[in-house]
């Protein structure tokens, strides 16, 4: 019925794992439906009405229509990613290689407990020693929340995350706005050693 209350029908049968379900199954259900008569019990019938068979087929159109409403929500998304990101001037370049520098200069040995890592219990502690201390240069402010929260015994755990989540965010867009000025302005990169 299209127009009553959308609902849901399931026939959920015991599995047949055992003689015992077998027998509950094949004679004690019978009996208590036909000659004992102590159940209400009616089961579905074996085979589909016509209504179901109706109803799979507008299963199979929704299906479809969840399929294609991903396929184009991910080209969205593609599409969004695929946009540019805002254009580096030559100053802000220059800026951004400097601070590179002193990233190469001052976490030179948390780079290099990232390269000495066996395990991915070092490999987490060393990873964010340096990207703390790439922080410190290239992203001061989330720098200096985040070792306020450090330091605040009350701050909640909730804030601590958060804090954290900011430094390696900002670290992160810091490095990609560094690989994107030294497309757009490699003379700015030119005396930086590695």
């Amino acid at each position: 019925d299209f127009q009553a209350t959308p609902s849901l029908l399931v026939d959920v049968r015991p599995a047949l794992d055992s003689p015992t379900e077998i027998v509950d199954r094949c004679v004690r259900m019978p009996y208590a439906r036909h000659i004992a008569k102590n159940t209400p019990f009616e089961p579905m019938s074996m085979l589909p009405t016509t209504e179901m068979k109706t109803q799979v087929g507008e299963s199979l159109k929704v299906w479809d229509n969840i399929q294609q409403a991903a396929k184009e929500k991910k080209q969205q998304a593609v599409g969004k990613e695929t946009t540019t990101l805002p254009d580096i001037n030559e100053k802000e370049a220059v800026t951004l290689a400097q601070n590179f520098a002193s990233v190469l200069k001052d976490c030179r040995e948390a780079q290099r407990a990232v390269d000495a890592c066996e395990s991915e219990e070092d490999m987490a502690k060393a990873s964010m020693a340096l990207t703390m201390c790439m922080a410190k240069i290239v992203c001061p402010l989330q720098h200096k929340a985040l070792a306020d929260t450090l330091n605040d015994d009350q701050a909640a755990d909730s804030l601590l995350d958060a804090a954290l989540e900011n430094v390696s965010l900002c670290v992160e867009s810091a490095n990609e706005r560094v690989v994107l000025a030294n497309r757009e302005h490699p003379s700015a990169f030119k005396d930086i050693s590695k």
